[in-house]
Parts: C-alpha cells; sequence; structure tokens
C-alpha cells in the first residue's frame, strides 16, 4: 500500500510539472488539492498542510475565491486536530 501512495504521488507531481510547463495554474490547484486529500487520507498532516495552502494560494491567484477558502478551512481543521 505504501508503494501506491508513492507511486500516486510521483504521478501527481509529474502532472504538476506538465502544467507548470504550460502555465495551467488551475491544473496545478487542482492537482496539489488532489495530492491534500491523498496526504490527508494517509495522515500525512504536514504534507496535507502544505498542499492544501499550495492549491489555496494557486485558487486565490487565479480568483476561485470559494475553493480558496475551502483550502484554508481545511488547513484550520488539520491543525485542530492535530495542534
Amino acid at each position: 500500500m505504501r508503494s501506491d501512495y508513492k507511486q500516486a504521488a510521483g504521478h501527481y507531481q509529474d502532472a504538476r510539472d506538465l502544467y507548470d510547463q504550460i502555465g495551467d495554474r488551475l491544473g496545478q490547484a487542482n492537482l496539489y488539492l488532489s495530492t491534500a486529500r491523498m496526504e490527508k487520507h494517509r495522515k500525512l498532516t504536514g504534507e496535507a498542510i502544505a498542499s492544501y495552502a499550495s492549491a489555496g494560494r494557486l485558487y486565490a491567484e487565479i480568483g476561485l475565491i470559494y475553493w480558496a477558502e475551502h483550502c484554508e478551512n481545511a488547513i484550520t481543521l488539520l491543525k485542530q486536530d492535530h495542534p
């Protein structure tokens, strides 16, 4: 199961790199959000917070305030659950 996580994380990183090359910030944000959810599920709290923060920053930059706030709320909940 651990190797499945590492493999998925690698695929997400590869996809984010491709989105970065073509300048697609929405694609990058969506992948950070997916990564954050995967990390949260794996109980990798610090990594999940960092991924939610990256997603939220990108969503805010492109004007998707709902999703930026969603990421901030997820970070708040993670910090409350794991002080």
